[in-house]
């Protein structure tokens, strides 16, 4: 299957994309960000039909996805409307073009004042904001300012509206037809207040807002500091050192943290090149930014210099042929010595200060696509080495070469019940081998006390059982195994499926929690050009912007966990809305001096704190930083009081800043603070003090600490946890 083979390859092209500089972004005078939580209001037309109804759903649905809950107003209660610096006003062509003078005026007051608006077409809002329209023209393909190496393909090619000149010296162009250069839509300032204005419709196809400007959403970060209330640190990412040897890891690291990365699982398969990869060193790293990270084993591959030393144990195809499947060097797994060798270096690997492992898509046929075709591709047409073909003769009554002989009575074309019995023989020696390599793992993790999560990454064969055979992979074994030994399932789409809109990864989930509705599991999202140009419908070939952002919104529902492969190959631009689109469903509302909030988990405030004392539900809070507040799931009442003179010492280092799992509950006592938490793996807390003492559910005990990025870390263990520490 593609799932390592194609996305491998294809990142290789990502990662020397984001090498480049954006030189756009140099060119862009940078707004800053508002202070404190934002609120988003879209002008909705009831009356709305065809494309303008389209678009004017597409635009709630673009805001939904950076993390908003937007609030719907008729424009007919438009002069009623409170709004305020915090504001950003969207309005769709289907409600601007219905707007009265009166109404325009009122906005452009609001805009002078301080607020954002986003507005698209032909009206007379565009009009009052001095738009000049150069008439319309049918556009291809899109340059984006920001991103100039991924241009925007549109392949129904549309007549649309285009913009005839800058409206001042404030303005600039954020997108423009690549053949004639004509601006489509530009950003400007009017006194306090900012905008974008798109000539085109945002999205008059798919109501999702990703049809036309997927990258709108950087734009409204970017130019209007269009933040959303929340984010959320819950995200996994794929990390394979082969794309970041030239950068240095404790900054990689601390990329990673503002990106809000929970947890990297990091390739293990550089252990023995020349030179080894310095994995403690990067699991340093990672800790102190409260990160951790999963040993990422794509076994039978078990790394370019175990295939070297070791020729006489590489898995054979049915030419009898090395079985080096692109990148994959498949070794023999089933030889007893081959075996052996892997576990005792994995072994050594694993005495490093790892998390867990992630056993990703153990499969003896290989990842790679060409495996799909069977007997058909002799070259990846594997599991053909002595041990298998004798054992198999045994079992299956013929040498399974016989299956690649034209001349043979097991010819595949002939004997189908004999490639039948090859492909069950593959199934269970697969099983067989994946539940030995546990078996192993987990009796290291007995003997050496060692406090990791489990993680096995599938791929879901929903879809295509012939996944099973062409593959080798079993199902219901797989579950059972899961269940038996406590492992968290991390299930990625096939590679057939990653041209389809982010609603298969909601039908993803609910196969998931089906499935295994008392275990975690997680989704695993391919970040990689998938898209063919003349898709339609999809401007972009690589999920980006809103795009990506409603994959991982609806991979992450039902409070599921998500891991994109992979961190190098996510543009960068799109990495800080991430954490946005994370926290979504968080709402908050202000009743006179507080903040009334909900959320499904654990999420922060985006507001700053400064020297002042904040409160939940009453009572004193230390769960966050100087300018962000933790709060755990639920309803909650939040306020924030200046702090009197004689606590603001105090106060700057007794705090709790973040944490890796979820938070369950904080208060402060007499020597410290309580935090309750829960997580599948060890949890990373960050505090503003040293510890003196930490307890865990009333008991002492000596946990790691570090002195981190932003604090203090402790590492704490796995599960369900009461955490006293004193100063």
């Amino acid at each position: 299957m593609l799932t390592v083979n194609v996305r491998r390859n294809l990142v290789l092209l990502i990662a020397f994309l984001l090498a480049q500089p954006f030189a756009g972004l140099g060119q862009e005078k940078q707004s800053q960000a508002l202070a404190g939580p934002m609120n988003a209001l879209i002008l909705w037309n009831g009356s709305a039909s065809r494309e303008d109804s389209v678009d004017q759903e597409s635009f709630a649905t673009m805001t939904s996805s950076m993390g908003f809950e937007a609030q719907k107003v008729d424009p007919r209660h438009l002069l009623t409307t409170p709004f305020g610096e915090k504001t950003l006003l969207i309005v769709p062509q289907a409600s601007a073009r219905s707007l009265s003078g009166k109404q325009v005026a009122l906005i452009l007051a609001e805009l002078r004042r301080g607020i954002r608006l986003v507005t698209d077409g032909v009206s007379p809002l565009s009009s009052a904001l001095s738009i000049k329209h150069g008439g319309v023209a049918r556009t291809g393909v899109v340059l984006d300012k920001s991103l100039p190496l991924n241009h925007l393909h549109w392949s129904d090619r549309p007549r649309v509206p285009w913009i005839a000149a800058p409206l001042d010296s404030s303005a600039h162009v954020l997108y423009a037809d690549s053949s004639t250069g004509h601006a489509l839509a530009v950003s400007a300032l009017l006194d306090k207040g900012k905008y974008i204005f798109l000539a085109p419709l945002l999205d008059e196809i798919s109501g999702k807002g990703y049809s036309r400007f997927p990258t709108l959403v950087h734009a409204m970060v970017r130019e209007l500091g269009a933040t959303p209330p929340f984010r959320r640190h819950g995200i996994d990412a794929y990390f394979d050192p082969g794309y970041r040897f030239t950068m240095p890891m404790e900054s990689l690291a601390a990329l990673w943290r503002t990106w809000g990365i929970r947890a990297v699982h990091a390739a293990a398969w550089y252990y023995n090149s020349t030179p080894p990869y310095d994995y403690k060193r990067l699991i340093d790293a990672a800790h102190k930014n409260g990160i951790l990270v999963y040993a990422w084993l794509e076994w039978p591959h078990v790394g370019q210099g175990f295939w070297n030393q070791h020729p006489e144990w590489r898995q054979k195809n049915a030419l009898l042929q090395d079985a080096k499947l692109d990148w994959l060097n498949l070794m023999d797994l089933q030889n007893p010595g081959c075996m052996n060798a892997a576990l005792n270096d994995l072994s050594r690997q694993l005495q490093l200060d790892w998390d867990g492992i992630d056993i990703a898509e153990f499969t003896i046929t290989g990842a790679g696509g060409e495996a799909l075709e069977g007997p058909e591709r002799p070259d990846y047409f594997t599991s053909f080495g002595t041990p298998m073909r004798a054992e198999f003769a045994k079992v299956g009554g013929f040498d399974p070469l016989e299956l690649e002989n034209p001349a043979s009575e097991h010819f595949w074309k002939r004997d189908s019940a004999g490639l039948e019995k090859f492909y069950e023989y593959r199934q269970t020696v697969n099983n067989r081998l994946l539940r030995h390599v546990v078996e192993f793992i987990v009796d290291l993790k007995r003997t050496g006390n060692r406090d990791w999560e489990l993680i096995h990454t599938i791929v879901d064969n929903s879809l295509h059982p012939e996944f099973n055979h062409l593959l080798g992979f079993d199902l219901n074994a797989t579950l059972a195994l899961a269940r038996e030994y406590a492992i968290t399932l991390n299930v990625e789409d096939p590679y057939m499926e990653w041209i389809a809109p982010p609603i298969r990864y909601r039908h993803l989930r609910e196969t998931l929690v089906s499935l295994l509705p008392d275990r975690s599991s997680m989704i695993d999202i391919n970040v990689v050009p998938v898209h063919p140009l003349s898709q339609y419908g999809f401007s972009s070939d690589q999920a980006t912007g809103t795009e990506l952002l409603q994959q991982i919104q609806a991979a992450a529902e039902q409070n599921g966990r998500v891991c994109i492969y992979c961190e190098s190959s996510v543009f960068e631009q799109d990495w800080p809305l991430i954490p946005g689109a994370m926290a979504t469903g968080a709402t908050i509302t202000q009743n006179g001096e507080v903040w009334d909030i909900k959320s499904r988990a654990t999420v922060s405030l985006n507001v700053g704190v400064g020297d002042r004392t904040v409160f939940i539900d009453g009572k004193l809070w230390l769960g966050h930083g100087t300018d962000r507040i933790l709060v755990p799931s639920g309803n909650h009442r939040l306020s924030i009081q200046p702090a009197s003179k004689d606590q603001i010492p105090a106060k700057r280092s007794l705090r709790f800043i973040a944490l890796s799992g979820e938070l369950l509950g904080c208060r402060a006592t007499e020597s410290g603070m309580d935090i309750q938490y829960v997580s599948p793996s060890r949890c990373l807390l960050t505090l503003g003090y040293p510890t003196a003492k930490v307890f865990v559910d009333g008991i002492p005990r000596d946990l790691p600490v570090l002195k981190g990025a932003e604090g203090y870390l402790v590492l704490a263990p796995s599960g369900t946890h009461r955490l006293s520490i004193s100063k």
